[in-house]
């Protein structure tokens, strides 16, 4: 039986029933299996990517997620070899950045806010910045009614976060304000001078510090230091003081009568001695 298609292709009978039912079974297996593959592509992609997909954008969106995993590479190699640079500009002689710290822009001077009270313990914080950013600070605890500098230390930070966490512990134990370089230079350098009368030595560190401080001039400050109490040596013993070693060492070049002292008695008290008790 022959029949003729409205377009003038002529189909015999059986063909046309074949046309009718679809693909055969090979032909229905094999899409399957195509499908199944195109599944497994879509997923994959999408995971490593996390990105969707389509046919019609994969070339491109496949070509931009290697153009952007580039550029997130290129950009940390940059950040990996400034960070490089700047540590080999500081690394040489171990401290030579102190040297070149001493010039930068001052960026701040923190001194204690009472620091002025007699037999004081005073805080001290002079920090630079370069030109590149990193900051770079001299830290001083300086005894002014006996013991001199008691501590300090100079350091680098490569950003400005890092130098906040040291400047938050510092103000969180003291109020503090913004001073004259000028003032915190000349408070170290009679905090000193007073000290070594009596026969303490200070922390050594300190001439590290001191390079922070860089064109600082005492001399150009009129601002008079208090010393000790009422014009005797304060002995205010601190938690990391030896305090037998030092009392024996005041007692020795000043005698029972001749220096003032505050030592705690107790886990929670204080007591002020002098020559009347």
């Amino acid at each position: 039986m022959i029949s003729e298609p409205s377009g003038g292709e002529v189909l015999a009978g059986e063909d046309r029933v074949k046309s009718r039912r679809g693909p055969r079974p090979k032909e229905r297996r094999r899409d399957l299996s195509l499908a199944g593959i195109d599944f497994v592509f879509h997923s994959v992609f999408i995971i490593l990517t996390n990105q969707p997909f389509s046919k019609k954008g994969q070339i491109l969106m496949a070509r931009n997620t290697k153009k952007r995993q580039k550029a997130l590479q290129r950009k940390a190699a940059k950040r990996k070899q400034k960070k490089a640079g700047i540590k080999q500009r500081f690394r040489g002689g171990g401290q030579a950045w102190l040297r070149q710290a001493g010039t930068w822009p001052l960026h701040e001077v923190l001194l204690t806010e009472a620091w002025d009270q007699a037999g004081a313990i005073v805080q001290i914080l002079v920090a630079r910045q370069s030109p590149q950013g990193q900051i770079a600070v001299g830290t001083f605890l300086v005894d002014l009614g006996c013991l001199g500098v008691k501590s300090a230390f100079a350091r680098l930070f490569e950003t400005r976060p890092e130098y906040q966490e040291l400047r938050h512990r510092m103000t969180s134990r003291q109020p503090v304000r913004s001073a004259d370089l000028n003032l915190v230079a000349k408070i170290i350098r009679e905090g000193l001078a007073y000290a070594d009368e009596l026969g303490f030595k200070p922390d050594p560190d300190y001439r590290q510090a001191m390079q922070v401080l860089g064109e600082a001039d005492p001399d150009a400050c009129a601002v008079p230091i208090p010393l000790g109490k009422d014009g005797k040596p304060f002995f205010i013993a601190g938690p990391y003081d030896n305090v037998d070693k030092i009392m024996a060492k005041l007692t020795k070049k000043l005698g029972p009568d001749g220096f003032l002292f505050l030592v705690p008695i107790g886990p929670d008290t204080e007591v002020f001695l002098d020559e009347e008790d």
